[in-house]
């Protein structure tokens, strides 16, 4: 659902588990806890209450333009051909 919200233009509240770290990427504004820390859980969904009407559609943007480089059907296509 990660990557989902990121093809939508949408901000992610998510956990550092699995590759969603890599694929939300760091210090993109969008909160990743500890899913086995509760406060940090907490302090993250707070934080994320609190962001104002321009800071999420600048997340929701960047994380769409996340997508499109990290979906793009030419990166997989050129990555696999330099692999060969």
């Amino acid at each position: 659902m990660v990557s989902e919200a990121l093809s939508c233009g949408v901000p992610v509240l998510c956990g550092d588990v699995c590759d969603n770290t890599l694929i939300v990427g760091e210090n993109t504004g969008n909160p990743i806890f500890n899913p086995f820390d509760v406060t940090d859980m907490k302090e993250k969904i707070e934080h994320f209450c609190t962001l104002d009407e321009s800071q999420l559609q600048a997340i929701g943007k960047a994380n769409r333009e996340r997508a499109l480089y990290l979906f793009s059907s030419d990166k997989h296509v050129n990555e696999y051909l330099q692999l060969m």
